[in-house]
């Protein structure tokens, strides 16, 4: 195995529990390509990868690129990943990058839109 990771519990801003989240991958084969096409592989916060993976591959080069998914992704390119479906980490959301926006005008929401393919085209690089 090359990456291993879990389920969260999902707890609000006061720390009240939300339920059980599972990872996009969860259920899913084992596929490379879709992996490879996907911007869902796992809940980094559960991630944890073998030495190799690092060595392997070296840093991230582009700064602006999900490493999550990087990684993931990398880990599955040298072997397997396992998925552990028990919630093993207390995840928060409506914070940080998870927390929702309100409604954007249609400038804020293009400059948005323009920032995620520039995300997503550093994670393909």
């Amino acid at each position: 195995m090359m990456m291993v990771h879990s389920d969260v519990v999902k707890l609000n801003r006061d720390g009240h529990e939300l339920g059980v989240w599972q990872p996009p991958i969860a259920g899913k084969a084992d596929d490379l390509l879709a992996i490879a096409g996907g911007f869902g592989i796992h809940i980094g916060a559960t991630g944890a990868y073998r030495r190799a993976v690092f060595e392997r591959f070296g840093p991230l080069v582009e700064r602006e690129a999900y490493e999550d998914l990087v990684l993931g992704f990398r880990a599955r390119l040298l072997g397997k990943l396992a998925y552990i479906e028990s919630p093993l980490v207390r995840y928060r959301i409506d914070t940080g990058l998870s927390r929702k926006q309100k409604p954007l005008e249609r400038a804020d929401r293009t400059k948005n839109r323009i920032r995620s393919l520039e995300l997503k085209r550093a994670v393909y690089r």
